[in-house]
């Protein structure tokens, strides 16, 4: 499979994981008579910035415009951060009313680990589906020389490192 197609792919898998996980958080939340405005509106806010975020992931990674490498990385990083913050949450708390709270833990840490995985996908796929230039969408190029002059670098050819690396 050619890198682009499996970085769409990933992408794409990533972007429908996302959506299940955090629509169903909303529903939850929306039906949730124990939770207290605050809790609720939080919840929901989280799962809406997320579904946000992978929306306009793969939104711009599919058509490859504007900064869709960026939104790609944004998504998955935000995506690592949040199940690292919330499985070992989910395993500290008590949750009243859950018939089997190691069940409902393990289901959590499941859903964790799958998007995590996802979004590791998305960064690792990434580089090989940038355009021949090296454009990541953001305006910038991997080929520009790093040292200070901005000047790209023909393809073929390495940036001059920088004095003392040489």
């Amino acid at each position: 499979m050619a890198p682009a197609r499996r970085f769409l792919l990933v992408l794409a898998l990533s972007v429908v994981w996302t959506g299940f996980v955090w629509a169903t958080r909303i529903r939850n939340a929306l039906d949730d008579a124990s939770l207290t405005g605050a809790t609720r509106s939080a919840s929901i806010a989280l799962a809406s910035a997320l579904l946000a975020l992978a929306a306009a992931a793969g939104a711009t990674g599919w058509r490859r415009t504007g900064p869709w490498a960026v939104l790609a990385r944004a998504h998955a990083a935000a995506t690592v951060v949040v199940w690292a913050v919330r499985v070992p949450q989910i395993w500290l708390t008590e949750h009243p009313g859950v018939s089997s709270p190691v069940g409902f833990n393990v289901v959590h840490t499941v859903l964790g680990v799958v998007s995590v995985a996802l979004a590791a996908g998305v960064w690792r796929t990434l580089p090989a589906a940038r355009g021949a230039d090296g454009s990541d969408g953001s305006g910038r190029s991997d080929r520009s020389d790093r040292s200070g002059g901005g000047d790209p670098v023909a393809p073929g050819q390495e940036s001059p490192a920088p004095a003392g690396r040489r």
